[in-house]
């Protein structure tokens, strides 16, 4: 990797987000970046401007008080890192600056916010997610070990998305990786009791066993030490219960970036498994281009 960006916000998440890329291949730069974003006032008095400059100033302080911490504590080589301070949305920030500075990894704390409140409000993780151009690694516990990887794959797109990563061999040390997949069963239409389902139900499972399968042989071919799963199920259930059961590390994992109503109707496995998933996921976006919201812009001040 050339450019990794480590998003902070302060908080505990931020931290464990940094220490995670000791277990990662050093880069040639890390960007730190914290984004400001000044509060509204909620009404207008004569003194607003004075009280907003104040804030805003205190802020900024604080934000690089804040990323020049984080770069002392990064364990890589002081002279590769480079730290910043935006002011605006911080999803937007994140994004502008990754897209900007073409970085090849955005490391981000999760603070894992509720179903609805993220519909409602929206979460600073998953929005970075849904619109990222490169792969995204949120954090949200502690990492001890970086040795066992659950590569979650729907398909051929995330498949080649997931073996393309790994092709970069983005980890410090050699890691065991399991291939999983979890093949839709459809229900039909017609009564159960006219036709008999499971001969259907082996032959979805076979065929998801000979895919998952050769992706693994793909990765063999890498140099990684790797093999196949299969299970029926929920998709995102089955992946939590499988990265818990095999003692996975990261769970790394495709998403086409579905976005607001749309993703809370029809759902996004990707989504589902950052809510549910304890250790750290690494999702790599499938679509070829990236959007930011014209809406939102930050503006970079120096750090």
């Amino acid at each position: 990797m050339n450019r990794v960006l480590l998003a902070v916000d302060g908080s505990e998440y931020a931290l464990e987000a940094a220490r995670s890329l000791a277990f990662f291949a050093q880069a040639k730069e890390y960007m730190v970046l914290h984004v400001v974003n000044v509060p509204s006032m909620p009404y207008y008095t004569s003194s607003a401007p004075v009280l907003s400059s104040e804030i805003d100033e205190k802020l900024r302080q604080d934000g690089e008080a804040l990323v020049a911490h984080i770069a002392s504590i990064l364990p890589v080589e002081a002279w590769r890192i480079r730290t910043r301070v935006l002011t605006g949305a911080a999803a937007n920030g994140i994004l502008s600056m990754a897209q900007d500075e073409d970085a090849d990894l955005i490391v981000i704390g999760a603070r894992g916010t509720g179903l609805i409140e993220e519909l409602v409000l929206g979460s600073v993780s998953h929005r970075v997610v849904t619109h990222a151009h490169c792969p995204t690694l949120m954090v949200k516990q502690s990492m001890q070990s970086l040795q066992r990887v659950l590569v979650a794959v729907e398909g051929p797109d995330d498949a080649d998305a997931a073996c393309n990563f790994l092709r970069a061999q983005p980890f410090k040390d050699r890691v065991q990786v399991t291939v999983f997949t979890c093949p839709p069963i459809n229900r039909p239409e017609w009564p159960v009791e006219i036709v008999s389902l499971e001969p259907h139900v082996q032959e979805a499972i076979e065929a998801a066993k000979v895919f998952v399968d050769s992706v693994a042989s793909r990765l063999v071919g890498l140099g990684y030490e790797a093999g196949g799963r299969v299970k029926v199920g929920i998709p995102a259930l089955m992946i939590t219960q499988q990265a818990a059961a095999t003692n996975a590390d990261v769970i790394l994992m495709g998403s086409h970036g579905r976005r607001g109503l749309s993703r809370f109707l029809m759902g996004s496995v990707a989504h589902a498994v950052l809510h549910r998933s304890r250790c750290p996921v690494l999702v790599v976006s499938l679509r070829e281009t990236v959007r930011i919201p014209d809406h939102t812009t930050a503006q970079m001040c120096p750090a």
